[in-house]
């Protein structure tokens, strides 16, 4: 939608200040009634266009949606992995139901699912996830990883260095990657990762990482009583940020660390997560379905399980699954 108008936005683009409708629709061969129905369109794809009573139109903030047409050059030398293909849905259910069906139907690896909005995002626990349209960035990725299926958690893992890798690499500071899936900004969540697969009983079929990232408006805009309490890029840096550029720069960074994983395996990624995490030598409590504890989480397993010693224990439990919260000192 954002590139289905080019001429307008080209002539909205290249004026100093503003466009009469008059006058556009001179330029394009148009009546004003139809120049007026297509800046409609524009401001429904996410454009934002001030209206000057008696003046005319001015283009004031692009829009920043990640449509196939704005993605097709931002990604097109994201890495051999991703995306070979590339999927814009305004809504939908879920990126990673979407990308799941497309995995079933024979979807390559590097497939991208990516909406502007969701009607049942969903996080880890069959959580809801806050999916409003223009507001954040949601997408999921299919991956046929040649591993076993005990290994396919090691890719929320490479998904959670990838994404502050590119946050890092944009400037964000006060990140940090909480086991297993989420990104905080200075202990609020940022970022949040699903991952889903299909498998038999030695291999994996296919593998499906979702990715949620708040981007605009404030902590305030959310619901209370989350889990783990919100942060946005826009709140947290103070300034706007482009959804369609931010993805770019994080598939690109997923392709990177999908290649070293594939090369390396867990052991290409261990150390990397662990220095972007400061999760060891930290106080924790686990949630499991069979209850809860609290200790001193020490390090990750070779096989990207998370280590904690309890408080009154010696011996450091293997978490295999859970919720972990920080805990102050």
């Amino acid at each position: 939608m954002c590139a289905s108008d080019p001429d307008l936005l080209a002539a909205l683009r290249a004026a100093e200040g503003p466009l009469s409708g008059a006058r556009i629709g001179d330029q394009l061969g148009v009546s004003r009634a139809a120049v007026w129905k297509r800046i409609e369109r524009l401001r429904g794809a996410g454009f934002e266009i001030e209206s000057l009573p008696g003046r005319g139109y001015r283009l004031l903030r692009e829009a920043d949606a990640p449509t196939a047409s704005r993605m097709a050059e931002l990604l097109r030398e994201a890495g051999p992995f991703l995306p070979q293909r590339y999927y814009y849905f305004p809504t939908i259910d879920s990126t990673n139901a979407e990308a799941a069906r497309l995995a079933r139907a024979g979807a390559p690896a590097g497939t991208l699912c990516c909406a502007d909005a969701q009607s049942a995002g969903r996080g880890r626990l069959d959580r809801r996830w806050i999916s409003p349209p223009g507001r954040h960035l949601y997408f999921s990725a299919v991956l046929r990883p040649a591993i076993s299926p005990r290994y396919a958690a090691q890719l929320t893992l490479m998904a959670g260095l990838a994404i502050g890798e590119a946050l890092n690499d944009l400037g964000v500071t006060g990140l940090a990657i909480k086991w297993p899936n989420d990104i905080l900004l200075d202990g609020r969540k940022v970022a949040g990762i699903l991952t889903e697969m299909a498998a038999q009983p030695e291999r994996v079929d296919h593998v499906i990482v979702g990715v949620g990232v708040n981007v605009h408006g404030g902590a305030a805009d959310f619901p209370a009583g989350l889990n783990v309490p919100p942060a946005t890029l826009d709140e947290h840096t103070g300034r706007r940020w482009d959804r369609a550029e931010l993805l770019a720069a994080i598939v690109r960074a997923i392709a990177r660390w999908d290649q070293r994983y594939a090369d390396g395996g867990f052991a290409a990624i261990r150390e990397p997560w662990l220095a972007r995490s400061q999760i060891c030598g930290k106080r924790v409590a686990i949630h499991l379905e069979s209850g809860s504890f609290t200790g001193c989480a020490t390090d990750l397993d070779a096989d990207g399980f998370l280590l904690v010693i309890a408080d009154g224990e010696q011996v450091a439990r293997r978490v295999l699954a859970g919720d972990v919260n920080l805990l102050s000192e």
